[in-house]
């Protein structure tokens, strides 16, 4: 899979965010879980992945799948941790939740919900290790993909000088009903850092300040997502970097406007 932007014809996604920008260098998931991004990152040149998925049965899946898709080995340019991501190392508890019938809803396993409120649902608890990220002390970090179910702030700050330093593009799910007030702290966190937000809505890119809370990420009474539209995923980019915006705008174009809310 060629990793070079305008020979795609791909629609929007955080997928494609990655694979319009992706440069030599390393890339991060945070919250890989089966797969969705670590699989086709695993495959793009002059990169090298590191994966993060900390729940047993479904890192045990993503090894075995990565391997599947490489002819039953894993690459030489990836590598996978049975870790969690956070501010500081150590463990925590990790919460994956049952739905009503019993089944494990593994992509929603978090470390900071409690589940509380959510009809019928139920969840097992397991002790994960955690590291930070500026402990590898990786030098040439080019994208970071964070999802890791309201989690995300303890990720940040465990890679704030790998962030630093590095300055990768980067994708990170941020949502209320996981993390109340994650959706203002992220973006402040990041521009303190010297980076421009963004989500992508109606083809076209906005600027964070004209994210609608209360149109763009209802909830259901359970807490569940609500469609049409559900905004849960934001893109950083270094303010140093005015090229990356030139290479996105494939996708829309940047607006500028943030006065007033994307419609």
């Amino acid at each position: 899979m060629s990793a070079t932007c305008d020979q795609r014809t791909e629609t929007f996604s955080e997928l494609a965010f990655h694979h319009c920008l992706a440069r030599p260098g390393t890339i991060v998931d945070v919250g890989a879980n089966i797969g969705a991004f670590s699989r086709p990152f695993s495959t793009w040149p002059n990169t090298r992945l590191i994966a993060f998925e900390p729940f047993a049965p479904i890192f045990d899946y993503l090894n075995s799948t990565i391997q599947e898709d490489h002819g039953g080995t894993l690459p030489s340019t990836t590598t996978l941790h049975r870790i969690a991501l956070g501010e500081a190392p150590g463990t925590a508890a990790l919460r994956v939740p049952r739905d009503a019938t019993g089944l494990l809803v593994h992509p929603m396993s978090s470390m900071a919900r409690s589940f509380e409120g959510l009809y019928g649902v139920t969840f097992v608890e397991v002790e994960v290790p955690v590291w930070t990220l500026d402990s590898l002390r990786l030098e040439d970090v080019t994208a970071i993909k964070i999802d890791a179910e309201g989690y995300e702030t303890e990720v940040l700050h465990g890679a704030r000088d790998t962030i630093q330093r590095c300055r990768p593009i980067l994708s990170c799910e941020c949502e209320e009903r996981h993390r109340e007030g994650a959706t203002w702290y992220i973006p402040g966190f990041m521009r303190a850092l010297g980076y421009d937000g963004w989500f992508h809505h109606q083809d076209q890119f906005w600027p964070l300040a004209a994210f609608d809370r209360a149109t763009m990420q209802r909830a259901a009474p359970h807490g569940e997502a609500q469609p049409a539209p559900y905004i849960n995923t934001f893109f950083f980019l270094p303010q140093e970097e005015a090229g990356l915006r030139q290479r996105l705008s494939r996708f829309g174009p940047f607006r500028t406007a943030s006065r007033h809310k994307a419609p």
